[in-house]
């Protein structure tokens, strides 16, 4: 018998820029047909310096089945029967702090699904760039992972392009070899999947549709099937400080409305709503490609590109980038043009003497920490709760494969 099912409830929830918080989450059971809806609201605390900071807020929402994380211990439990002897439920302690909040958890004794299914989506869908990848061992290596969630990486920027399996280096490769032509295919294919397992594995699913040319099932995978995506932007503001007083200026809010159509569930799961807040990068001695001299002077460089020469994506170094970077270590492949079509942020060096508070990051010492999103300890004027609050009311909407109360009390 399906009942009419309408769960209501709140959540309220510290946050971090640059972290994957958990803003809800709901176990489903076979048979569910429920149609989510949440309004979401966040506060920013207060900026220290009156410079306008760029924020972008994204929230998700996925659904994992149970069956993934535990196995044929859990399938044969809800096929054949549930019975004391069997033990498919595995906790996971986490060592870090006395509460989970990034898993909506009070105490760090976890349920092995919630770990491994937050896990799961940070691997697929949130994973930096050329970083090994997140299990549910390593996705909270600190305290603030588990309590504000996964750090997550920047925005992207023109120094993050696709791989591009034609470089210079591939060609010159072959040419030393002297490779036969019959097996230049062979090699092209052994040279994707090797470039996508290393350096370049920015996510399965790459290495998936790169080797085999194709894509894989959620089933396959185990990957988390994606229920919803929203994006909108936020501009913060600091206070005003004047000789004799100081004047405050309310702090920054957002907010937003989830929802996520009727959807039939066939086997037990959980529905999760994560957001994460990113800042736009902004460094301080961030320069245009242009400003130096040497790449002003090539011809290819100044003019963008030439027409009609088709070229592969021009490498760039961290010192191309910024001024003060060390020579000689890659920042990425851009496309031509794209110095054309940005302009770095310009922080004077006189605020830069004076930096404290500001916005504006050091350069990046390697590739990884340039892709990580920086953190941002020191430009709240507040850090009780984090740096912002998120306040969320979700309705489950719609019809649950149980009995209601009069029944399950009357036997009727």
């Amino acid at each position: 018998m399906r009942a009419p099912a309408h769960i209501n409830w709140q959540t309220h929830q510290a946050i971090k820029v640059g972290r994957l918080q958990m803003i809800g989450r709901l176990d489903v059971m076979p048979g569910d047909s429920l149609a989510i809806t949440a309004g979401v609201r966040t506060e920013y605390n207060k900026l220290r310096r009156n410079a306008g900071v760029s924020l972008v807020q994204e929230t998700f929402a996925f659904y994992a089945p149970w069956r993934w994380t535990y196995g044929n211990s859990f399938v044969a439990a809800a096929t054949k029967g549930w019975s004391t002897a069997q033990t498919w439920q595995a906790n996971q302690t986490l060592n870090q702090g006395d509460d989970a909040p990034a898993l909506m958890l009070h105490g760090n004794v976890a349920p092995r699904h919630l770990v491994w299914d937050y896990a799961e989506i940070v691997d697929h869908y949130f994973k930096e760039p050329h970083q090994p990848s997140v299990t549910n061992n390593n996705v909270f290596s600190d305290n603030d992972d588990q309590t504000y969630g996964y750090r997550c990486w920047q925005l992207r920027d023109s120094w993050e392009t696709s791989p591009n399996w034609d470089d210079k280096h591939d060609e010159e490769k072959i040419l030393n070899e002297n490779m036969p032509a019959l097996s230049l295919p062979k090699y092209v294919r052994t040279g994707k999947d090797n470039q996508m397992r290393t350096w370049d594995a920015v996510r399965k699913e790459d290495i998936y549709r790169a080797t085999f040319k194709g894509h894989l099932s959620n089933e396959a995978v185990f990957r988390p099937i994606h229920l919803h995506y929203d994006r909108q932007a936020v501009q913060l503001k600091g206070e005003n400080i004047e000789p004799t007083e100081s004047t405050q200026i309310a702090s920054a809010r957002s907010g937003g409305r989830i929802t996520i159509p009727r959807r039939f569930y066939a086997e037990h799961g959980t529905i999760y709503i994560l957001s994460l807040t990113r800042v736009k990068p902004t460094y301080w001695q961030a320069q245009p490609l242009l400003d130096i001299p040497s790449h002003l002077a090539n011809q290819k460089k100044s003019l963008g590109h030439p027409v009609g020469n088709s070229e592969s994506p021009l490498e760039l170094n961290l010192d191309d980038i910024f001024s003060d970077a060390p020579a000689n270590t890659s920042a990425g492949w851009v496309p031509w043009y794209s110095w054309m079509m940005r302009r770095p942020d310009f922080w004077s060096p006189v605020i830069r003497d004076n930096d404290e508070g500001w916005p504006a990051r050091d350069t990046p010492a390697t590739k990884a920490e340039l892709h990580r999103h920086p953190e941002y300890e020191d430009i709240w004027t507040s850090k009780q709760f984090g740096h912002g609050v998120t306040h969320a009311s979700i309705s489950a909407q719609g019809h649950r494969p149980v009995t209601g109360g009069r029944s399950s009390i009357m036997g009727q």
